[in-house]
Parts: structure tokens; C-alpha cells; sequence
């Protein structure tokens, strides 16, 4: 899926044009690029600061060399490339169709004639880069694309030259668990026999939609890996007998590609005609995608706003101020109903600036004191959720688009930023834990994500966290129900977080949570950051912020936090690729990769609220002796300036400001008051009880949520 190029993201990269942003991570950004030739590129580049790192530069050569060893009839064509830039790069043929556990998540399990016409395909692929002395150590589904032209063999990053040990040490298992062969789960040389294990794996997932060692634990695929027998019970027999010695334990007892290409197809069958006709035509709407105007660039900020001479204390104003217009009037609120909409503004702020008449006003029924959480914009649907269940909005009219019970719950839903997923008892196991893709137009289950069967589903405490990069991270109870039983999650219920495949619907790692009854609504924040995931967790002895690695089960680093630093049911986590920004009784940063304190900044406020980050600023509300606004500098902690003479009205720290071109936006008693980002003066309040803020600037509207209402402004 095409991302819009950010503000910092380079024009050109030598002779390409970027269009796009096809993908990234801790290591680089992946570009769709257009050379001035009219060809199409995908375009790696790795960051200048991994660049340093000599062992990280080598496998990028490496990855080169392997790329151009495979060659565009079996894998991307290499067009360009630049091992030794500042921020080295690599253009290679753009290719057109999905991943392979892409397209059987969508689709479903292939057919057996489309296996094995895959199955020869690879085999021909491994063949070629095999004979040049080349292992890719790395098969899976996600590294192989689906096009019209056959499938391609794609991502060389841990890909090595046979008995090549410098890079390849006893003891280190690099790879991916679930297809790694036993050798490489044990740290040893991964020969070309071990890329034919790794081919069974795969060509078992296409023909079932699951690995053959199941799913589970890093440690716990390992261990099958090495020492259990290949679950083949959904693989037809025929097929089932041409695998099974590919997975022996031994790699001298295995097939080589040659001998496995003879067996899958001997008859040489076209890839098209076996395919299942929904994949081709996915596979015609990217080709014709890649020439549709590409999204347009993300908004520069604003030249340095925020880097003006700190103003601190209280000056006059020109003009007249809230407080004194209400002196001359007697001490009334002089308010104006906004036409058709039922909503109050205010003159006040500096300059007497009016608040501006809402876009839209709507009220829904909910129970009181509706447990909820922030709300998320999914295409053009503002989804609120909460205890009653999942309501969405159309963002243009406000009209109520659906509502969705079955979504009942404050966690039963989440987003990535351009789907929305619920927890859903839809399926042939009503007691399983279900991830559901959820259609934004109408709110229908549009098809099963994950269904996982280990974990009970339907349990009070089940929490669908967050969803990023493919993935959806969730806190499960493992089954304890007997056969006619009602579920329940009692004192005996063993709790875990785990990370789920939403293409392929594997469950890629799970950890133990304990088995207390309440371990379940522990974790109340969650944030993916790269390849962390950041979860804020109430705990039994207190509250703490816990950091896990996207792929592995893995706790990084877990460092102990306040109540009052974690601003859940408001506001979302605030992180950049750096740290993630709490606000409490001070304002402070914490190390993505290690947890430890970046710094920390006190000012003269007693507390300070859920802070929000843009563009290298952190933006937070003071409490008691300073309640307005204040930015400071992510890096540093450095102040850069405050809000000057702020409304009286006390503020709301549980509501993370929004940070627009012209204000920042921040919640008080009294309303959304807009503060103006070069004068650093309250410009004007907006009277609403709305307690979460969410914008959208690609239509200039910010959302304030409360109970019963939301409105929407014009978002400046």
C-alpha cells in the first residue's frame, strides 16, 4: 500500500524520482521511484546512521550481490544501486502482486496444482542463486511475490555465501522461526539444504494457510523445529509424500531443488491458469495502481513557530481580554448558538479572535460514565469506541454511519491507520479469540483476520492493544472452559500478550502474563515504535512501561512509571523513532532502545498532562502554576516556549494537545481553546464538555469527542 512521502523525505535519489513510501522500518524506508526513462522502481535505502555500522554496510552488499545473483526472471531486477553512499541504496525492479501470505490471507489456501506450479517456480529460483554458492536463509511466505509472471523470490538481507562463517556463528539463529530449518535453529551452517526445508515450510503454508510447526513462542517453534514431527494432516496426500523428506531432520537426507522441481511438476503447468481468479485480478489492480497520481507529500511544518524567544510571565495585551470583556459585562459569557448546530463559542484570546462556528455538531444515547477510548479515523469514518460498542461518524456531515454491539467494550477494537480490526465472536468456534477485519464503510465483518484457537475468547478482559506493520497485538486468556461450560475468566485463567499475523492469521509469538485474575486489564496503553512494542501495563506492584520486540517473544527493558503518567482513555502514547514522552509530575523522555531517561524537564507547574510530539517538538498542558501550554525540544528537553497569560479555566490533563499549522490545540474546563503557535497566545476557546481531540488534516477538521456528542472545527 502507497504512503505519502513526509516533509524530510529526499525529492530525488540520484537519477529516481520519489512517488511514494512503500514500507520501512528501524533499518530504511522502501520508495516507489520513477527514473526519467519511465520505469517504475522500488527504491531501498538504508539511514545514514545505520550506514556507520561496517557490519550493516557489508550486508547491504551482500544483499546487492545476492539480488543481482537471482536476477529479475526469479526475483526483482537490480536496475541501480549505491553500496557505498552516505545513506547507501538500492533500486530494483517495482513488483507487481501481493506477498504469498498476503494473497492466501485474502484469498485463502492455494489449490494443490498452484502449489506445486509455486513449488518448481522457487526450486528453479533457489537452483540459481544456490549455484553461484548463495544461501537466502530467509524463506517465508512474506518474501515471495505473486505476479503473472510467475512468483519471485525477494528480500536478500540475511542472505550468505555458503560456509561463509563470519557472518554466520555457532549459536546465533538468524531467520525467521517458524521456517527456519534445524541446523539454523541451532546456530549452525545453513546450507543449500536448509533453504529446501525452509521451501516445504512455505509451499505447506500456501497449500493449508499455516506453518508446518505451528505457531507460538520464538523458543517454542525452535524446539519443534529441531525436534517435533511436521503437522501434514490438511496437506493433500500426493503432495503430502513429495514434502515430507524435505523436512527430515538431516540435511543430507534431503532432496536437492532439482529432485524437488521433478516431483512438484514434472508437466511444467503455467502459474496463471492455476490460480484462483479474485488473486489475478488483486495482481491487475496494482499494476494499474502504480500509475495512478501518487499521494501527495505530508505537510512541511512550519518554519521554527516553536523556535521563537521564550515568553514567560505575564504581559499586557492590545485589546481586550477574555477576563476583561467579562468585567465590562458584568461578569455574563457573551455566547452565540451556532446556526443549526446547538454548539456555544466565545469571544476571547488575544486580539478578541471569535471562535469559529463548528463544521458539525452530533449527539448519540451511550450509558453514563461510558468507559472509552481515543478515538481513530479510519478512511473517512471517525470510530468512536467504547463499553456500549463501536459507532462511527461520517466525517463530512457527522451523520451516524453504523454502530456496531458486537463490538461492545472499550478494547474490542483497533486500527493500523487504514483498516479497522475488532475482536468478534464471528466464526465456527464462537469460544475462539477472533480478529475480524471490520468494513469502515458499514461496520460488516468483511473477513476473519486471525482465529485463535488456543485462546478462549469471549473473556471480559481481552484486549485488542494496537495493530501496526501487519501485525495486531492483543492480551488473550488461555482456554478453561469444559465442554458446555459458560466461559469465564476467573483466578485460574493464564493470561498472555501475544503478536498475531493479520495476513496470514499465525500467531507469531506469545508471552505469559501470569495467572491472576486481574492480568487481564493490566496493560492500558500500547504503541508500536519500530521493532518495539511499547505497552504501559498497571501491574500487580505498579504501574509499568514494558518494552517487546515486534517479532520475538522478548522483553526488552521495563522501567517503573506513575498512575498519573499514564493518561489512558484520553490520549494515545506519545513516541517518535527516539523515545516515548510521559507527562506527570515532570515532563520526561524514555529511550526507545533502552528504556533509560533521555532527560527530563520541571518547570513551575505541580503536574503536567498527556503530551503529543511533531516534528522533533514536544507539546504538554501544565497543571497548578503554569496551566497552559508549553513545547519543548524532543531531543534536549530544552524549553522553547509557553503559552503567555493563559484563560484562567484550569486545564485537562488527560487530553494530548493536536498540533496544526497555525495552532496548537489543547482542552480546559471551559473548551478546546486554540493556542497560536508564533504569538503563543490563546486566540480563542470553543465551549464543548468534549473530552478526547483527534484531527484530520487532509480535510482540516478536529474532532472533540465526549460522551454523548461529538463536533468538528475547522483544524488551522
Amino acid at each position: 500500500m502507497l504512503a505519502p512521502l513526509t516533509h524530510d523525505d529526499p525529492a530525488h535519489i540520484a537519477d529516481y524520482r520519489l512517488l511514494a513510501r512503500l514500507g520501512g522500518g528501524g533499518m530504511g524506508t522502501v520508495y516507489l521511484a520513477r527514473a526519467a526513462s519511465g520505469r517504475t522502481a522500488a527504491l531501498k535505502t538504508m539511514h545514514p546512521r545505520i550506514a556507520q555500522d561496517p557490519g550493516s554496510r557489508t550486508r547491504f552488499h551482500l544483499e546487492i550481490d545476492a539480488a543481482r545473483v537471482i536476477g529479475g526472471r526469479y526475483g526483482a531486477q537490480v536496475f541501480d544501486a549505491d553500496p557505498l553512499a552516505s545513506a547507501p541504496w538500492l533500486a530494483t525492479e517495482y513488483v507487481l502482486g501481493p506477498p504469498l501470505g498476503e494473497a492466501v490471507g485474502a484469498f485463502g489456501p492455494l489449490s494443490e496444482p498452484a502449489v506445486r506450479a509455486l513449488g518448481a517456480a522457487m526450486c528453479e529460483a533457489l537452483g540459481q542463486l544456490h549455484s553461484s554458492d548463495v544461501v537466502h536463509r530467509d524463506l517465508k511466505p512474506s518474501n515471495i511475490m505473486i505476479t503473472t509472471d510467475g512468483p519471485r523470490l525477494i528480500d536478500f538481507g540475511i542472505a550468505r555465501a555458503a560456509g561463509d562463517d563470519h557472518l554466520t556463528r555457532t549459536g546465533t539463529a538468524a531467520g525467521t522461526p517458524a521456517y527456519m530449518s534445524p541446523e539454523q535453529a541451532m546456530g549452525h551452517e545453513h546450507t543449500a539444504a536448509g533453504d529446501v526445508f525452509a521451501l516445504a515450510g512455505v509451499l505447506i503454508f500456501a497449500v493449508t494457510g499455516r506453518a508446518p510447526f505451528g505457531s507460538g513462542q520464538a523458543a517454542d517453534l525452535l524446539y519443534r523445529v529441531r525436534y517435533a514431527e511436521p503437522d501434514l494432516a490438511r496437506v493433500p496426500p500426493s503432495l503430502a509424500s513429495v514434502l515430507l523428506p524435505c523436512l527430515e531432520k538431516d540435511p543430507a537426507r534431503r532432496p536437492t531443488t532439482a529432485e524437488l522441481r521433478a516431483q512438484l511438476d514434472p508437466l511444467g503447468a503455467a502459474f496463471t491458469d492455476v490460480l484462483p481468479q479474485p488473486l489475478l485480478n488483486e495482481i491487475g489492480r496494482r499494476a494499474t495502481a502504480v500509475w495512478e497520481l501518487p499521494p501527495a507529500r505530508l505537510v512541511t511544518p512550519e518554519p521554527s513557530p516553536d523556535e521563537a524567544t521564550v515568553a514567560v510571565g505575564t504581559t499586557d495585551r492590545s485589546g481586550l481580554s477574555r477576563r476583561k470583556l467579562l468585567a465590562i459585562g458584568g461578569g455574563s459569557v457573551l455566547g452565540v448558538a451556532a446556526a443549526g448546530a446547538g454548539a456555544w463559542s466565545w469571544w476571547g484570546g488575544d486580539g478578541g479572535a471569535q471562535a469559529p462556528s463548528p463544521a458539525w455538531r452530533t449527539t448519540f444515547s451511550a450509558p453514563p460514565a461510558e468507559e472509552r477510548l481515543p478515538p481513530v479515523l479510519v478512511a473517512d469514518r471517525l470510530i468512536v469506541s467504547g463499553s456500549a460498542g463501536v459507532r462511527a461518524f461520517d466525517v463530512a456531515t457527522g451523520r451516524p454511519a453504523w454502530d456496531s454491539g458486537d463490538l461492545a467494550g472499550p478494547w474490542r477494537a483497533t486500527s493500523d491507520g487504514s483498516r479497522l480490526y475488532g475482536l468478534s465472536p464471528v466464526g465456527s468456534n464462537p469460544y475462539a479469540f477472533t480478529i475480524t477485519n471490520v468494513g469502515s464503510n458499514d461496520g460488516s465483518f468483511t473477513g476473519r483476520a486471525a482465529m485463535l484457537e488456543k485462546w478462549a475468547g469471549g473473556l471480559a478482559h481481552e484486549k485488542l492493544l494496537c495493530a501496526a506493520d501487519g501485525k495486531a497485538f492483543a492480551v488473550a486468556g488461555v482456554k478453561t472452559r469444559k465442554r458446555g461450560e459458560t466461559q469465564t475468566d476467573g483466578p485460574d485463567t493464564a493470561w498472555s500478550l501475544l503478536a498475531a499475523d493479520l495476513a496470514t492469521g499465525e500467531v507469531v509469538w506469545d508471552l505469559p502474563l501470569g495467572r491472576t485474575g486481574p492480568a487481564g486489564q493490566r496493560c492500558v496503553l500500547a504503541s508500536v515504535v519500530g521493532k518495539s512494542l511499547i505497552v504501559c501495563d498497571l501491574g500487580t506492584s505498579g504501574p509499568r512501561i514494558t518494552s517487546y520486540n515486534v517479532d520475538y517473544a522478548q522483553r526488552d527493558w521495563s522501567v517503573a512509571a506513575s498512575r498519573a503518567e499514564l493518561h489512558f482513555g484520553r490520549s494515545a502514547l506519545a513516541t517518535d523513532t527516539r523515545n516515548v514522552y510521559l507527562g506527570g509530575s515532570a515532563l520526561r523522555a524514555l529511550s526507545v532502545s533502552t528504556g533509560k531517561a533521555a532527560w527530563s524537564y520541571r518547570g513551575s507547574a505541580t503536574a503536567y498532562g498527556a503530551p503529543t510530539v511533531q516534528s522533533g517538538v514536544v507539546y504538554a498542558t501544565g497543571g497548578k502554576g503554569t496551566h497552559g501550554l508549553l513545547a519543548v525540544d524532543a531531543r534536549s528537553g530544552r524549553l522553547i516556549w509557553q503559552e503567555t497569560d493563559p484563560p484562567a479555566a484550569a486545564s485537562a490533563l488527560d487530553t494530548a494537545p493536536v498540533v496544526g499549522r497555525k495552532y496548537v490545540y489543547r482542552r480546559s474546563a471551559d473548551g478546546i481553546v486554540a493556542v497560536d503557535r508564533t504569538s503563543h497566545r490563546a486566540a480563542w476557546t470553543f465551549r464543548t464538555d468534549a473530552t478526547a481531540l483527534v484531527a484530520m488534516p487532509s480535510r482540516k477538521l478536529l474532532f472533540g469527542v465526549a460522551d454523548r456528542s461529538v463536533v468538528a472545527l475547522p483544524f488551522e
